[in-house]
């Protein structure tokens, strides 16, 4: 059986939910579909609430616990021998996407299975660019790129995790904040052998944030990114495995760190207005990240992993 799981934090998630419900149906596979709310506002929780009929397990938290710890608390509820994560800003598109689920588990048993995600190709207003451009650019590449490097290429928007493997790796509940619980999943499974596989089996992104909402959630990911290093104590193949914690260490090794963060503390300001205002360079979105990843290592412990 195949545990679909769908957390949810103040979103409707109408589409999805009726969709996996009639694939469900058509299947002859068991499938099971099962939604936690982590304590939505009552607006989400009353609309959302109406589609019991579509929902195997439908539970409401009281209190926000987080992405991290939503996603474990699946493995409580789930009847199912592998659970199927997709986020509830997930649309499905094709009409076969769990059947093509457990084809691919008939010659992959115990294989965890990226299925990807995509964004649409109509151009949003100018001030969501910045999200659609980096999700197209970065993160919807077909399987056959994303299998090149199986590990780095790991994420938790859709993705097909065997429970007794998610078991060994779980998603790591000190992680409070936005971004990168996915890469250091990536990470645990790559150490503990778990085979992964990628394949074209998509869900689009429905939701898309505004410029100003993207540009907060990324510099909250890059202060996850530097807590996720403290957890793996500065592991050299973690470092390896993220781009820009790459360049982080080859400016140490150049000794090129203040001479860059001054320039970049000049130009900031100026880079972070024109990706407020619809410009989606991701040359420069990469420089507003680096700017801020230097200046949360400097002067910290974290200095230290990249100086050896």
């Amino acid at each position: 059986m195949i545990s679909v799981c769908v957390p949810v934090f103040n979103s409707h998630i109408d589409d999805l939910v009726k969709a996996l419900h009639y694939q469900k149906v058509k299947l002859k596979y068991q499938v099971e579909i099962l939604v936690i709310d982590d304590a939505s506002g009552e607006e989400y929780r009353l609309h959302n609430r109406e589609l019991s009929k579509y929902i195997d397990n439908y539970i409401e938290l009281d209190k926000n616990i987080g992405r991290s710890r939503i996603r474990n608390l699946f493995a409580k509820y789930a009847s199912g021998q592998y659970l199927l994560f997709i986020d509830s800003d997930s649309v499905v598109d094709s009409s076969d996407f769990l059947r093509d689920y457990f084809h691919v588990l008939k010659l992959n048993e115990g294989k965890v299975v990226v299925g990807g995600s995509a964004y649409s190709g109509v151009k949003p207003e100018k001030s969501k660019m910045l999200r659609w451009e980096y999700g197209r650019k970065v993160e919807s590449r077909p399987a056959s790129i994303r299998n090149k490097d199986t590990y780095r290429s790991f994420i938790t928007k859709n993705v097909l995790i065997p429970l007794k493997v998610f078991d060994k790796v779980r998603f790591d509940e000190t992680l409070t904040g936005y971004g990168h619980e996915d890469t250091l999943m990536g990470y645990r499974l790559k150490k503990a052998g778990a085979g992964i596989l990628h394949i074209d089996n998509y869900v689009i992104n429905r939701e898309l944030d505004t410029n100003e909402e993207f540009l907060t959630k990324s510099r909250e990911a890059v202060e996850s990114l530097f807590t996720i290093l403290n957890i793996v104590n500065g592991a050299p193949d973690f470092i390896d495995d993220v781009k820009l914690l790459i360049w982080v260490r080859k400016l140490y090794k150049m000794k090129l760190v203040e001479p860059v963060k001054g320039v970049l503390n000049i130009f900031n300001p100026f880079i972070e207005y024109a990706l407020r205002n619809g410009v989606s360079s991701l040359f420069l979105f990469s420089l507003f990240k680096l700017h801020h990843a230097l200046e949360i290592c400097a002067g910290t412990k974290a200095e230290k992993y990249f100086r050896n």
